[in-house]
């Protein structure tokens, strides 16, 4: 028997590449958003280190397979773009380099695959713009731990930008909520002391994405913000609800068969 979406706990699904993949280590963003979300959502990663948005279509059917109805998940976020925005013609190190106007149609491809998971009651969906990059960090980083030579630049940080203005882009064209981290980062003071390779966040620089996802959710997709900030109710009583002398009378029937 399926289960509904009001019968279950909320399930958030964090799509991307390293910048997600890494979001479960020691202090990482999605760790954070995680702990936010204790007890009432299970925040779900899915990030693959190195992907462009190219080779993120072919885990589209895997993934967010079409008319999964109630079993489609109640948002998924979409932090792709640090790798297609490699500068192009420099061989190898632009293996994972993808055009823009590419870049447009893919994120564009991954939304509606997404949306089209519940056609009745669509997934939410939350576009993420790459974060700048500290160029002379990472030049130094790519040196020392992959041997390039230091005068390579297969990133810039304008290039960067460039793919950030294509994903506000694609959030207006598809009605998508964005959360414009390029432009956030850089106005902090000091932004490069929140890298930790010119590339990849230190753990302050994962809170400052997590305060800004969590921002986010809770103003444009309130009915599912975390029980803490008076939104989705906890899974099952709080312990001092629990009728200590018959138990039973606290919780729902059990299932048949159990």
């Amino acid at each position: 028997m399926s289960i509904s979406k009001s019968a279950r706990r909320t399930q958030l699904v964090l799509f991307g590449d390293s910048l997600t993949q890494a979001g479960f280590s020691v202090g990482g963003w999605a760790g954070h958003l995680a702990n936010h979300y204790q007890r009432s959502a299970d925040v779900i990663l899915r990030g693959y280190s190195g992907y462009n948005t190219r080779w993120a279509l072919f885990l589209l059917p895997d993934l967010f397979p079409r008319d999964q109805g109630a079993s489609a998940p109640d948002l998924v976020t979409i932090f792709l773009g640090a790798n297609d925005a490699v500068m192009p013609d420099m061989g190898e190190q632009s293996r994972q380099h993808v055009p823009l106007e590419e870049y447009v149609r893919n994120l564009k491809t991954i939304i509606t695959s997404i949306r089209q998971m519940d056609a009745t009651n669509p997934p939410h969906v939350l576009l993420i713009t790459p974060p700048p990059v500290d160029v002379p960090h990472w030049v130094e980083f790519a040196s020392a731990n992959y041997g390039l030579p230091l005068d390579t630049k297969s990133r810039c940080n304008e290039h960067t930008g460039q793919y950030a203005k294509a994903v506000i882009q694609v959030g207006a064209e598809t009605s998508t909520p964005v959360v414009n981290l390029y432009d956030h980062f850089l106005q902090l003071p000091n932004w490069e002391s929140y890298f930790c390779d010119g590339l990849h966040m230190h753990p302050p620089g994962n809170e400052v994405v997590f305060q800004a996802v969590q921002k986010a959710i809770s103003v444009h997709f309130p009915s599912i913000k975390a029980w803490t900030d008076n939104g989705l109710p906890m899974d099952y009583p709080n312990h001092n609800d629990v009728d200590h002398e018959n138990p039973a009378n606290s919780f729902p029937p059990l299932s048949d068969g159990l």
